[in-house]
């Protein structure tokens, strides 16, 4: 849901050289059938451990951007159009592995 400025720092921080793009307008979610968090998804578990290990890390939650409710997912789509990988978080604290999104590419 970034804008292309944010999504473009973002990715070039994790992932130069790699064309990363963004939603803002969340059409590609509805077309992915992304849906939206509900209970489910936002009160596991994971979800306070991943919130509570980023803040021993340091890594505090800034003011928050967009639709809180959208779930996340990843897609790696090869330069020839096919869908590569598609992960589907289970709930908003998972995401997919950066190797594993690079690993895709191979």
């Amino acid at each position: 849901m970034a804008e292309p400025e944010e999504a473009s720092r973002f990715c070039g921080d994790r992932a130069p050289g790699i064309l990363c793009l963004s939603d803002p307008q969340r059409v590609a979610f509805r077309a992915f059938g992304i849906g939206l968090a509900g209970p489910l998804e936002l009160m596991t578990p994971e979800v306070f451990v991943a919130g509570a290990q980023a803040t021993f890390e340091g890594h505090l939650p800034g003011p928050p951007t967009g639709d809180v409710f959208q779930m996340p997912a990843a897609f790696v789509i090869g330069a020839d159009g096919r869908v590569r990988l598609a992960y589907y978080s289970r709930n908003v604290a998972d995401y997919p592995h950066i190797a594993t999104l690079l690993a895709a590419l191979a």
